[in-house]
């Protein structure tokens, strides 16, 4: 007849063997030749820091809750064809300082709401317009005349 094992042997087994393996890393119990140099705990932490800074830096951010960069000049060239604008959204931190030009294929006047900036720009003659982003928030530009969506100026906190 096989012999049953009940989920509480089970268990305890598995506590028991992993109480094993905590009490092996807690104690250190290496042999003078094999032992490393550290603690398995500080290898252990070194690792985990290691760990951690690739993983934020692969995900763009830093580990002290999303750091924006220091403050800079940030370049924008808004084309605008038609009633639709290239690129249609502008990422920046607050305190930087926006240069934004804007070309177009006719003659238009572009505002940028909240910061209340306008670009009276016409063909063969591009509008630039430089300011610093102390606002932040999802700001819209669009075409004035017909308040024709054209895009988000995005203007992040700086924390």
């Amino acid at each position: 007849m096989a012999s049953v094992i009940s989920t509480a042997e089970r268990i305890k087994g598995h506590e028991g063997f992993m109480g094993q393996v905590a009490d092996l890393l807690r104690s250190n119990h290496w042999s003078e030749k094999s032992r490393p140099a550290e603690s398995v705990s500080g290898t252990f932490r070194r690792v985990l820091l290691l760990t951690l800074v690739l993983a934020f830096g692969l995900a763009g951010c830093s580990p002290a809750g999303l750091l924006a960069p220091p403050a800079q000049e940030r370049d924008f060239t808004i084309t605008v064809t038609g009633h639709a604008a290239t690129p249609s959204t502008l990422n920046a931190y607050q305190d930087d300082t926006l240069k934004i030009t804007v070309v177009v294929d006719r003659t238009e006047r572009i505002h940028l709401s909240a910061y209340d900036k306008s670009f009276a720009a016409a063909p063969g003659r591009p509008v630039t317009l430089t300011f610093k982003a102390d606002r932040t928030g999802s700001f819209e530009y669009a075409i004035q005349a017909t308040s024709q969506r054209l895009g988000f100026l995005n203007v992040q906190p700086r924390r």
